[in-house]
């Protein structure tokens, strides 16, 4: 039996921020709220490492600073490489082993280009979101319609994934039970009843508080027997890490036993 159910929810839940970490999250960005926060505070939330982001927004201001924001010794760049910002076919492009590609459906403010390049361009974006395997969607829809007709097409053509909706529309409710009732097969969706400007800043404040870094420390014994501590947590390189690959045993692993080792070496 199918089930099709709206779960109106309080704000971004634990599961929704463990899929951030885990990168298994897109985040579709269709209309900046009415009350926008900051712009530093909207740069840090399209800077949290989802698996890729999708922008109807292309505003000028906002895309130059997310541009030139990240940096290799930036926690976020560790967690995520840096950010590339897409206003082409996607297909290509050859990305770094690790990124945040963000992606501007509708190119660069400005810009011009066919109707058939700018199709072309929104397609190829699409399609990767269909081939990254994420386990859920963010919409973050301000007061425009809260499900993109991309989203619903390929909800059409099969594609299955958690859906979470923040909204201004007052109607958002209404409208979302709307499309889930005219979706086929299994279909439901969270509607969060806090604004887009507060979710927005919930979720940015209650990842960094959670899942905040933690340095990675190894000891290394040296050519006269002693034990020193290295801090190695900035040694990688964010676009190709290699320490991914590996278990690392840390100094907080291990158990000291006799005299204390020395203090870390940065």
């Amino acid at each position: 039996m199918n089930q099709k159910k709206l779960f109106l929810v309080d704000g971004a839940s634990d599961n929704l921020l463990s899929n951030l970490d885990s990168r298994d999250i897109a985040l579709w960005l269709i209309d900046l709220p009415k009350e926008c926060p900051q712009l530093e505070t909207l740069i840090s939330f399209l800077g949290l490492p989802w698996r890729l982001v999708l922008s109807e927004v292309s505003d000028k201001r906002l895309i130059s600073a997310l541009d030139q924001g990240s940096r290799s010794g930036d926690d976020m760049a560790r967690r995520r490489g840096f950010v590339q910002i897409v206003d082409s076919d996607p297909s290509r492009i050859t990305f770094p082993q690790r990124c945040l590609p963000i992606y501007l459906l509708n190119g660069r403010e400005g810009s011009s280009t066919s109707e058939f390049e700018n199709r072309l361009r929104r397609m190829t974006m699409v399609e990767d979101l269909r081939r990254s395997g994420v386990r859920q969607v963010l919409v973050v829809a301000g007061n425009d319609y809260p499900i993109p007709q991309e989203l619903s097409d390929l909800w059409e053509s099969g594609f299955r994934t958690q859906l979470t909706i923040t909204s201004e529309l007052e109607n958002a409710e209404t409208v979302l039970n709307q499309w889930l009732e005219r979706s086929t097969g299994f279909a439901s969706a969270s509607l969060s009843r806090e604004s887009p400007d507060r979710f927005i800043e919930s979720v940015l404040h209650r990842y960094v508080e959670r899942f905040a870094e933690q340095r990675k420390t190894i000891r290394v014994r040296d050519q006269f027997g002693r034990i020193q501590r290295f801090d190695i947590t900035e040694i990688d390189e964010p676009e190709r890490p290699i320490l991914e690959q590996f278990l690392v045993i840390e100094d907080r692993d291990l158990t000291p036993l006799g005299d204390s080792v020395s203090p870390p070496i940065r």
